[in-house]
C-alpha cells in the first residue's frame, strides 16, 4: 500500500517473478494510477509459466491524497492605518486550494479602535484533508489622524487706536486625545504704525496632526482728533470802522502735517456787537477737531471831537457879563 501527494509523478516499483521452472518471467499488471484525482487506486500484477501454470494474482494499493495547503492572501492593506475611534471592517482574505472551493479562513484577534496602539490580525484555514495553510497576518495601526480645532478668543477682526497697547486675546485648541494644547501665534501687531496686521495661530498634536490654521485681522487707525489752537486773542477787541484780519488757528494733528482749520462765521466791522467765529478741521481718518471759538468784540474806540464855538481866548472888561459861546461836539457814532 502506497500513500502519494495528488499531482505527483507515480511511478510503479513493479514485482518479481520466481518459477520452478522459468526464468525472467514478467509480470502483467493491470490498472492505472491518476495522480490528478484524488482516490484509491489498486494494481493487479498476474504471471503465467510457459506450462500454463498462472500465478496468484497480487495487489497493490496506491492512495493519492491532498497534500497541498491552501494558500492564503490578504484583501486589503497590511499595515492598515485606522483612524482612532472609527468603526473597523476586516477587507478579509481569499483562500485557495486545490481541492475544496469554498473555504474561508479563520481569524484570531481584536481591533480596539477606541485605543491607539498596533492590533495583530491571524488569518488560517484548513482544507478537508487537513492541511493546514501558513499562517498570515495583518497590522492594523489605530492611530489619531483628528487634527486638533482652533478657536479664536474674542473677534477674529479688531480694529485698535494707533499708539494704544494692542493685547492679544488668544486661542483655544482643542484635540480627541490631547489636553492643554497651547496654538503658536506669528505674525506682530505695531501699534504704533497705521495698517493692517494679520495674526496667525497653529497648532500640533503629539500624533502629528496639524490643526487647520486660523488668522485674525488686526486693524490699526488714527483715531485722535486734530487740536486747535487759536493765535491772537480771543476775545478779540476791534475798533468800529477798522479792518478785520483773521489770526488763524493753528492745527495740530499726529498724522496729517499741514491740516487747515475751517472758519465758520463773520465780522461786520460797521456794526458794534459781538462775532462768534468757529473753527474746525478734519483730518484724513475723518477725526473731527473740537471747535474752537474766538469771541470779536466790534466796539467804538473813537472819541469823541469838541469844537470851541469862538476863540479859544477872549478878553473882556471887568463888570461886564460874560456869556459864554459854548462847544460843538461831533462823534463818529453819538449824534447830539
Amino acid at each position: 500500500a502506497i500513500t502519494i501527494a495528488q499531482g505527483s509523478l507515480y511511478v510503479d516499483s513493479g514485482a518479481s517473478v520466481t518459477d520452478n521452472v522459468d526464468v525472467g518471467l514478467v509480470a502483467t499488471v493491470t490498472g492505472v494510477v491518476n495522480s490528478a484525482q484524488v482516490g484509491v487506486y489498486t494494481l493487479s500484477y498476474s504471471a503465467l509459466d510457459t506450462a500454463g501454470n498462472a500465478a496468484q494474482v497480487i495487489t497493490r494499493t496506491v492512495t493519492v491524497t491532498d497534500q497541498t495547503k491552501p494558500v492564503i492572501t490578504l484583501l486589503g492593506q497590511s499595515p492598515y492605518t485606522l483612524a482612532l475611534g472609527t468603526g473597523w471592517v476586516d477587507p478579509g482574505v481569499q483562500v485557495i486550494d486545490n481541492v475544496d472551493n469554498s473555504l474561508q479562513a479563520s481569524i484570531t484577534g481584536t481591533v480596539n479602535t477606541t485605543l491607539i496602539g498596533s492590533y495583530i490580525l491571524s488569518y488560517n484555514a484548513v482544507d478537508s484533508a487537513g492541511n493546514v495553510a501558513l499562517t498570515v497576518t495583518r497590522i492594523v495601526n489605530v492611530k489619531d489622524l483628528t487634527p486638533p480645532v482652533i478657536t479664536l478668543n474674542g473677534a477674529s477682526a479688531i480694529t485698535i487706536a494707533q499708539g494704544s497697547l494692542y493685547v492679544d486675546s488668544g486661542a483655544s485648541v482643542t484635540d480627541n486625545v490631547d489636553v492643554g494644547l497651547v496654538a503658536t501665534i506669528t505674525g506682530a501687531v505695531n501699534s504704533a504704525q497705521l495698517g493692517v496686521y494679520t495674526l496667525s495661530y497653529s497648532a500640533l498634536d503629539t500624533a502629528g496632526n496639524a490643526a487647520q490654521v486660523i488668522t485674525r485681522t488686526v486693524t490699526v487707525t488714527d483715531q485722535t482728533k486734530p487740536v486747535i489752537t487759536l493765535l491772537g486773542q480771543s476775545p478779540y477787541t476791534l475798533a468800529l470802522g477798522t479792518g478785520w484780519v483773521e489770526p488763524g488757528a493753528q492745527v495740530v494733528d499726529n498724522v496729517d502735517k499741514a491740516l487747515q482749520a475751517t472758519i465758520t462765521g463773520t465780522v461786520n466791522t460797521t456794526l458794534i456787537g459781538s462775532y462768534i467765529l468757529s473753527y474746525n478741521a478734519v483730518d484724513s481718518a475723518g477725526n473731527v477737531a473740537l471747535t474752537v471759538t474766538r469771541t470779536v468784540n466790534v466796539k467804538d474806540l473813537t472819541p469823541p471831537v469838541i469844537t470851541l464855538n469862538g476863540a479859544s481866548a477872549i478878553t473882556i472888561a471887568q463888570g461886564s457879563l460874560y456869556v459864554d459861546s459854548g462847544a460843538s461836539v461831533t462823534d463818529n457814532v453819538d449824534v447830539g
